[in-house]
C-alpha cells in the first residue's frame, strides 16, 4: 500500500491557490494571532463566504481567509508552529473524506507537486475503494481526524443555518463579491449563539 509522504517541499504552504488565502475558522484566527504576536509578523484575515441575513442584518462569516503567499510561518520550507498549525494544514492533502466506506475519488486530494497522487487511486477510473482504517494508514490519522473535524464543523455550520430557516428566525443570502470592509461582520458562531446554538 502507497503512504503519502511529504517531502517538505514547501509547495503548499508557498501558495494558497486562486484567493491567496488559508481557510480558517474563528478559533483558529485567534490561535494565529497569538502566534504571530510571539513569531513577531504581521498577519492579515479577511472574511470568506459572507452572507447576509435578512432578518437581522447582520452580514455571517463562515469562515476566515489568512494571507500571504507564502505563509509568513514557514521558514526554510518548514512550519514555524507545526504543532499549532490549522485544521486545514493538518488535513493535507486530503481535500474531503468519504461519509462511509466505498468510493474516493480524485478530487478527494489536494494538489502536491512532489507526491503523484495517482498513487493512490487506480489511473483509468480516478477511483479506489477503501476502508476507513486503510485511508488513515495511507495519510496518517492526524490528517484523517483533522478532515473529520473540518468536515463536522461544515455539516454543523449548514444544519444550524437550515434549522434557523425553518423556524424563520433567519433568511440568509449569500455576498458574493461584497467588499466587507464596510460591513460589521460577525462569526459565524457567535451569530449561533445569540439563538442558543454552541458548537461542541
Amino acid at each position: 500500500m502507497n503512504k503519502f509522504s511529504c517531502k517538505n517541499c514547501g509547495a503548499c504552504c508557498k501558495d494558497f491557490g486562486s484567493f491567496g488565502t488559508l481557510p480558517l475558522f474563528s478559533d483558529e484566527v485567534e490561535k494565529y494571532k497569538k502566534c504571530d504576536k510571539e513569531a513577531e509578523i504581521e498577519l492579515e484575515f479577511v472574511p470568506e463566504n459572507v452572507l447576509l441575513d435578512k432578518v437581522s442584518g447582520s452580514a455571517v462569516c463562515l469562515n476566515w481567509g489568512m494571507k500571504g503567499n507564502p505563509c509568513k510561518f514557514l521558514k526554510n520550507n518548514l512550519c514555524g508552529i507545526y504543532k499549532n498549525r490549522s485544521l486545514i494544514c493538518k488535513a493535507f492533502p486530503l481535500e474531503k473524506i468519504p461519509e462511509k466506506e466505498g468510493c474516493v475519488k480524485f478530487s478527494c486530494f489536494m494538489d502536491c507537486p512532489e507526491n503523484s497522487l495517482n498513487d493512490f487511486v487506480h489511473e483509468a477510473s480516478l477511483v479506489k475503494e477503501f476502508d476507513e482504517p486503510a485511508f488513515i494508514e495511507m495519510f496518517g490519522k492526524e490528517s484523517f481526524d483533522a478532515r473529520v473535524e473540518i468536515e463536522r464543523r461544515k455539516r454543523f455550520i449548514g444544519d444550524s443555518l437550515k434549522k434557523l430557516k425553518e423556524e424563520n428566525k433567519a433568511d440568509f443570502v449569500e455576498a458574493e463579491f461584497l467588499d466587507s470592509r464596510d460591513l460589521q461582520v460577525v462569526d459565524i458562531f457567535e451569530f449561533l449563539k445569540n439563538f442558543g446554538i454552541a458548537y461542541t
